[in-house]
């Protein structure tokens, strides 16, 4: 689904590293490995959570290479996608500039880590 597509793209150029500049997002900033967890929603047919998954992986690899991946890692980068595909009939009521199938719903892309309180 195209509209997944350019959601995840955009997602993913927003919260990810600038190649340019080389430096983690301030999400990743004091991580040293990360676990990359992607789910999506069972009517996704373009693209498997595998696939996106490895993409993310490969975009972390170029972007921030001090971060190590590791499936283990208590800190994880999850990425949800629950967009659900509606024909433009389903959508009858709306403007629609036009006809043919549109991905509707959330995708949120979080960082999950330990917290530490200092003393």
């Amino acid at each position: 689904m195209k509209a997944l597509a350019l959601s995840v793209a955009l997602l993913l150029a927003a919260t990810s590293v600038s190649l340019a500049a080389a430096e983690p997002a301030r999400g990743l900033a004091g991580l040293t490995t990360i676990g990359v967890d992607v789910e999506l929603h069972p009517s996704q047919e373009s693209l498997s959570s595998e696939q996106l998954a490895r993409r993310i992986a490969a975009r972390l690899r170029e972007a921030a290479p001090a971060l190590t991946l590791d499936p283990a890692s208590p800190a994880r980068l999850r990425l949800t996608v629950v967009v659900r595909p509606y024909s433009a009939t389903a959508l009858r009521g709306f403007w629609l500039p036009f006809s043919g199938t549109y991905g509707i719903g959330p995708v949120r892309l979080s960082v999950e880590r330990d917290a530490y309180r200092r003393r």
